[in-house]
């Protein structure tokens, strides 16, 4: 009924820092009658930025992500 991919894409970029670019496509027969807010959608994204920054620059040696 409801389907939502996320991607993450990590570049490199000229000044050797790691820029993440990341994505979701929603799709499905009940994404008509789903509400999505603009603000929070972006607010979820700007607090998960935020966490894998933190997680990453603290010196993380293994990450586990779940499906």
């Amino acid at each position: 009924m409801f389907y939502g991919e996320h991607s993450f894409i990590l570049e490199s970029d000229s000044e050797g820092l790691t820029l993440l670019k990341h994505n979701e496509d929603f799709s499905g027969a009940a994404l008509s009658f789903v509400d999505f807010p603009p603000d929070v959608i972006a607010e979820g994204y700007q607090q998960m930025n935020l966490a894998l920054k933190a997680l990453l620059e603290g010196g993380v040696k293994s990450l586990t992500l779940c499906d």
